[in-house]
């Protein structure tokens, strides 16, 4: 189910999406076709040169504990161990699985939301 906002009349609607029953099968042999790698680490390439800005998010961190992956995880600041008391940051545990492509120097931008420019 989803919802869906109609214009002019601002009012919520609900509505339900129901996948064909091929399409239902589709997906259901693509899962089954990827369950296997599951457990396998996936890298992020950096220095392609057909895909000069990558985005590595905290979703892509490895780590043996949770990790922050909705925007609500973000903006409270979750890391993976609460803080003992007040003073205590939150830390997390974790890193990037990259492979660097083309050897050089790069340049990276930290940030809380996702960069939304050209």
């Amino acid at each position: 189910m989803t919802w869906a906002r109609t214009l002019p009349a601002q009012r919520w609607v609900l509505t339900r999406i129901r996948p064909s029953r091929q399409d239902a099968r589709l997906h259901e042999a693509w899962w089954e076709e990827l369950e296997p790698t599951f457990s396998q680490t996936t890298e992020i390439v950096l220095g392609n040169p057909d895909h000069p800005r990558v985005s590595l998010t905290s979703h892509d961190w490895i780590g043996d504990s949770g990790t922050p992956w909705n925007h609500r995880h973000i903006r409270d600041g979750y890391g993976s161990e609460p803080p003992k008391n007040r003073a205590q940051s939150r830390k997390h545990r974790s890193f990037w699985a990259v492979k660097v492509e083309t050897p050089g120097t790069y340049e990276f931008e930290l940030r809380r939301h996702f960069y939304r420019g050209g």
